[in-house]
């Protein structure tokens, strides 16, 4: 996942992450409302069957508080008959301000999650705060020369200095201490090509031959002219650009259906890039 993935999710976690912690407000509010809710026991007195489908029953319940008889009526959606009990709440102050149930203490489940998300996001944004930091400070320019031992040796173009720490005493630049964030890569246009066992193989010289597997290519581009053809197909792996193009003995469009069926073998989402260009 890139730095810009994590940032964009991190930013996702937070706004989520607050707008649970609102729900605080409200979950503070519907507690202070019941907490002089009286638990007392009813008995239904009538009920009226739901004949329009709603699945709601009008239910009218009696219950006695301070030596006072009362009468609530309310929709029940459950099953119920006349003389069955039901617990209901009161508050305290009122013994006509009726609730059918109590509000549990899980609510508060929303802005604990909140709280967490919060703490996540804010973690993984300072995470990543730091990461681009660091990359930036070690992020350089530089021309792939070729590999000697444990090391990459390379040529750096950027005009920044390097710093002394980052060098061994050869003037390599170990691969686990630098970030290669552009590398000039080898092109070729083959005279001739062909895929095969998984590999694409192509001419580098007189009857030299050179390949690349299909899984390190990383992007396939279709060139099409005005006129609707296809005119020549490029290929790149981290290292290598080949440009391919119509051949005495190969038909680029039948290489490229072939190339985008093995693609799609290694990997089902890949997509090749189509550019149109006037010529």
């Amino acid at each position: 996942m890139t730095n810009k993935d994590v940032g964009l999710r991190s930013v996702l976690f937070l706004v989520v992450g607050i707008l649970l912690l609102l729900s605080l407000i409200i979950c503070i509010y519907i507690v202070n409302d019941e907490k002089d809710l009286v638990k007392i026991s009813s008995t239904v007195i009538d009920v009226k069957k739901d004949s329009d489908g709603t699945g709601k029953n009008d239910v009218t319940v009696s219950y006695t508080v301070n030596s006072n008889n009362y009468e609530y009526n309310f929709y029940y959606k459950d099953y119920i008959n006349v003389g069955d009990k039901i617990d209901i709440y009161y508050h305290d102050n009122d013994a006509t301000d009726i609730e059918i149930s109590k509000t549990t203490k899980l609510i508060f489940i929303f802005p604990i999650m909140g709280l967490v998300l919060c703490i996540v996001g804010l973690i993984e944004l300072f995470k990543n705060s730091n990461n681009s930091g660091d990359r930036f400070r070690e992020d350089y320019e530089v021309q792939a020369l070729g590999i000697s031992g444990d090391y990459n040796k390379v040529k750096v173009l950027s005009d920044d200095e390097i710093p002394l720490s980052k060098l061994d005493e050869t003037g390599d630049i170990p691969i686990k201490q630098i970030y290669i964030s552009s590398m000039e890569k080898e092109k070729y246009i083959p005279r001739y090509y062909y895929i095969s066992g998984g590999k694409l193989v192509y001419e580098v010289g007189n009857e030299v031959f050179n390949d690349i597997s299909l899984e390190s290519i990383t992007k396939v581009t279709q060139t099409i002219n005005s006129e609707g053809k296809l005119v020549k197909v490029t290929v790149e792996s981290k290292s290598i650009i080949l440009v391919l193009t119509e051949m005495k003995d190969t038909n680029l469009s039948e290489v490229t259906e072939y190339l985008h069926e093995s693609m799609l073998s290694i990997d089902d989402e890949f997509q090749e890039e189509i550019e149109y260009k006037e010529y």
